[in-house]
């Protein structure tokens, strides 16, 4: 009988010890996770911040493409008329 309650114990200690070291892993894999998505969340942010920045050069680009021609366009227009 004494036997089969150290048996017992010793059956019990050893699964709590177990328990314990998969919560340990697992909150290990919940820190990482939570800091895999902390630096997900920054990365997302500056990727944000660069499309930004592209579409206001693209902006830009295309605002100064649109004189330039509209420049030409005037210039040609002038310059036809003034022969004609």
């Amino acid at each position: 009988m004494v036997g089969k309650i150290k048996k017992i114990a010793t059956d019990t200690s050893r699964m709590i010890l177990e328990q314990g070291m998969k919560l340990e892993i697992a909150a290990g894999s919940m820190s990482s996770a939570r800091n895999k998505l902390k630096e997900g969340r920054e990365q997302l942010t500056e990727a944000n911040t660069y499309q930004q920045d592209t579409n206001r050069k693209m902006m830009a680009f295309c605002c100064i493409t649109v004189l330039i021609v509209a420049i030409i366009v005037l210039i040609l227009y002038s310059s036809h008329k003034s022969t004609s």
